[in-house]
């Protein structure tokens, strides 16, 4: 064999040789752990009016000057989240002489969620008074009324309130016959 196949192998064999002790001495210590069974999950917010003793609000006929009895609307929230319990009131007049719009004449008393007197200024106008129409136009989808904290699991708390027919102590011939609907649109928002 020629000395530069020799030389050949021999380099080969060194490299080799290299090659599997520098491989054979690179080594590390090392530990795996799994977590599994990770979850992430959207908390729940879950208004519950009662429906069982509270279906609908049937208030008159009423004259100038009398008061309605206390009306009770009672909210829980079954969910597991804190929120705000908000209020929309949508409203519909019929009825009257020369179409008198009956709720400009219902006063709004004594509006208290859980036992709270709620904030109407900003719907109230300028006379403190709060009529039913007032009350109507001033909850709207951007501007619903905030009624209070509802807890998670079942934090409840009652809406109560008075309606008088407010006796101006004028001419309100033009209100007999008349009436107002209004649905109350009820909504818990999260904190």
């Amino acid at each position: 064999m020629s000395m530069k196949k020799q030389f050949a192998l021999t380099l080969a064999s060194v490299g080799i040789g290299a090659a599997l002790i520098g491989g054979g001495t690179f080594a590390y210590f090392n530990d795996t752990e799994t977590s599994s069974g990770n979850t992430f999950s959207a908390g729940t917010i879950d208004l519950k009016p009662e429906t069982e003793a509270f279906t609908q609000l049937n208030v008159g006929p009423m004259k100038p000057g009398q008061t309605s009895a206390v009306q009770t609307i009672n909210l829980s929230n079954a969910g597991n989240l804190d929120a705000n319990a908000l209020l929309d009131v949508a409203y519909t007049a019929s009825g009257g002489i020369n179409n008198a719009d009956l709720g400009t004449q219902l006063l709004v008393k004594n509006l208290k969620f859980k036992g709270t007197t709620i904030n109407v200024d900003s719907i109230d106008g300028s006379d403190n008074k709060l009529t039913l129409k007032e009350l109507a136009d001033g909850t709207a989808a951007a501007t619903k009324l905030l009624l209070g904290e509802l807890a998670a699991n079942n934090g409840a708390g009652a809406l109560t309130f008075e309606v008088e027919f407010e006796e101006t102590n004028t001419d309100q011939n033009d209100y007999q016959g008349s009436s107002v609907s209004i649905d109350l649109t009820f909504e818990a928002r999260q904190k």
